[in-house]
């Protein structure tokens, strides 16, 4: 969570990582997917403040 100018923001990555086949598998590749920054509506419990 972050605030800015009185805000809160939540941040979200989500990333897929490709492993060889078999059961203690090499990773071979890691790929960002999706990011997002969004505005809540509610007072998170704690937060970061944005640095400038």
């Amino acid at each position: 969570m972050l605030r800015r100018e009185g805000r809160y923001y939540r941040t979200n990555e989500i990333w897929q990582d490709v492993m060889e086949k078999g059961h203690n598998g090499k990773p071979i590749s890691s790929e960002c997917l999706y990011k997002n920054f969004v505005v809540v509506s509610y007072q998170p419990d704690t937060w970061e403040e944005e640095s400038e």
